[in-house]
């Protein structure tokens, strides 16, 4: 019997019961792709919800989902710091986008901060008077 789950690709957590599916779809033999198509999401997102929850006693749904919300509720690290703050500004005021900072960190080895992170800062400063 082929299941299909309407979904459209777009981000989303995994939920308990799609972990219950995967489970019991990959006792039943599917493969990830046969399980991404059928909860339509992409075969990578299968592929890292399984590496990252495959126990000594395999993939096990309910544990799954306790382990993934704990791990959402750590956070991360912080990459945002003073340094990279004052530098992202130093480059702001001589009239870079937050495209070329980005871009620019990337190419010398500097450090990884992501265009959104930049536009957040903008309008954070912005929004408290800076």
């Amino acid at each position: 019997m082929i299941e299909h789950l309407e979904g459209d690709m777009t981000y989303k957590r995994m939920t308990a019961a799609d972990r219950r599916h995967i489970h019991r779809w990959r006792q039943e033999g599917d493969g990830q792709r046969e399980i991404a198509r059928r909860l339509g999401r992409a075969a990578s997102s299968i592929s890292r919800e399984l590496s990252r929850n495959i126990g000594s006693r395999g993939y096990r749904p309910k544990q799954a989902h306790k382990q993934a919300q704990r791990r959402a509720l750590r956070p991360g690290p912080r990459r945002f710091t003073d340094e990279v703050r004052a530098e992202v500004e130093l480059r702001l005021k001589k009239g870079w986008t937050p495209e070329l900072i980005s871009g620019r960190a990337r190419l010398e080895g500097g450090a990884m901060v992501c265009k959104e992170s930049i536009y957040q800062h903008i309008y954070c400063d912005a929004k408290a008077g800076g």
